[in-house]
């Protein structure tokens, strides 16, 4: 299936960029509650896990509706290409 592609070439991607993380593909791609991926460091257990939305859009102000900022702005959206 092309989104499993997807999230292996996303997934190696994160790997090459921090090789102490744990990337964990999940069953969903382009839902909005549920990430398609977690990052987690097992190595530093004070570092909070991030989950990893991807999406089919790059459209800044669609996924500001669809993406609000939570409290403390940990969150960001990255546009890749």
């Amino acid at each position: 299936m092309m989104f499993t592609r997807v999230k292996d070439i996303v997934a190696r991607h994160l790997r090459r960029m921090d090789p102490g993380a744990t990337v964990t593909k999940t069953e969903f791609f382009n839902h909005t509650h549920v990430p398609d991926m977690v990052l987690e460091w097992p190595g530093r257990p004070r570092t909070p896990r991030r989950f990893i939305y991807l999406r089919t859009t790059s459209d800044q102000r669609e996924l500001e509706v669809r993406f609000p900022r939570r409290a403390g702005g940990a969150d960001q959206l990255v546009r890749a290409g």
